[in-house]
């Protein structure tokens, strides 16, 4: 025990003397003050300028894990929106329904899929339900003019 002691500190004291003179890196075998002053750091990416510590000090913190993507605006087909109004127009053809729903946001136009989930009262609902002039209201992913429906009450 004594033994593996006495080696463990003859390795941490010899590893102290090699860290206080390291090697400048533009001449070998010359010491240096290349612990204090670090040659500068490689760049991330290819389109950025070599930075040295020191201006990397200068910059503002960033958030690990955060990206600059964050302040982007995000995709409006992932944001679950409700509906509410009158159709005013029902295209086949597109598969979609246009509904005014009044106040700021105007005429919605609604893609119907088939995952969407069409109710008439308390029975599943289907096309020949949706006409002019019949009250709806649901939720959509999408902006605040179109999307794609997910639910479709009628007659709500």
């Amino acid at each position: 025990m004594k033994k593996l002691n006495l080696i463990q500190s003859l390795l941490v004291a010899s590893a102290l003397p090699v860290a206080a003179f390291a090697q400048d890196s533009t001449e070998p075998g010359k010491s240096s003050d290349a612990l204090k002053n670090p040659a500068p750091t490689a760049p991330a990416r290819a389109s950025e300028p070599l930075r040295t510590p020191n201006e990397a000090e200068r910059e503002p913190a960033k958030d690990p894990g955060k990206s600059s993507d964050a302040l982007k605006e995000t995709d409006p087909s992932a944001t679950q929106r409700q509906f509410s109004g009158q159709i005013t127009a029902v295209s086949r053809e597109n598969n979609t329904i246009t509904v005014n729903s009044g106040g700021p946001t105007g005429n919605q136009t609604l893609r119907i899929g088939v995952d969407t989930k069409l109710k008439n009262g308390e029975r599943d609902g289907n096309w020949d339900d949706l006409k002019a002039g019949v009250k709806v209201e649901g939720t959509y992913r999408g902006g605040a003019h179109e999307g794609r429906a997910e639910s479709v009450n009628i007659g709500g």
